[in-house]
């Protein structure tokens, strides 16, 4: 043994040190775990926002790429998007749809255009307002046409039509919403 060197003695953690890790370990979980509800509802309004837009998106591209829907013959005049109401004010609900435009003299639906699909959103999330200015009563159609990408945003009114410049869709869950802008000239985003 060398003279003048003391040991010292190896200590752990204490009891309460441990105590006290684990408690601010569990707070912290707490915080995380009562935010994680508000969470999971603000990522489904993200995820409906971006099917939303991507939805328009789908139709501009079937407009481009020139698709013949299946068991059909001829080639479509364009594909579009085809927004219905039913109902006004708060108790208001949208159904959205994507539709091919069979007839090369209309730029809106009509009853000889054929639905694809309907737009489904995240539980919890729906369609709360569409902006146009001026507003549209009961029917909106944004149809794309080929060869150009031709865009018409077209509201009907009884049996007139107005075009449109843009609109907005807006989607809202219990606390957030999101916009959707799509305008005449093919520029779709989500705000």
């Amino acid at each position: 043994m060398i003279k003048g060197k003391k040991h010292r003695k190896e200590r752990g953690t204490s009891l309460i040190e441990m105590i006290v890790s684990i408690a601010i370990i569990g707070i912290i979980y707490s915080i995380y775990f009562l935010n994680y509800r508000n969470i999971e509802k603000d990522l489904a309004l993200e995820r409906s926002a971006y099917k939303t837009a991507q939805y328009f998106r789908v139709a501009l591209e079937k407009t481009l790429a020139a698709e013949k829907p299946e068991g059909e013959e001829n080639l479509p005049q364009g594909y579009g998007i085809y927004i219905k109401r039913q109902g006004y004010g708060p108790n208001a609900t949208y159904t959205v749809s994507l539709y091919v435009d069979k007839k090369n003299t209309e730029e809106y639906y009509d009853s000889n255009d054929d639905i694809l699909d309907n737009l489904s959103l995240e539980p919890g999330v729906k369609v709360n307002d569409i902006i146009v200015s001026p507003p549209f009563q009961d029917e909106l159609s944004i149809n794309f046409k080929i060869p150009l990408p031709h865009i018409k945003i077209s509201a009907r009114v009884g049996v007139s039509t107005h075009e449109k410049d843009n609109i907005t869709i807006i989607l809202t869950n219990s606390s957030k919403t999101k916009k959707i802008h799509v305008n005449k000239s093919g520029l779709i985003y989500v705000e």
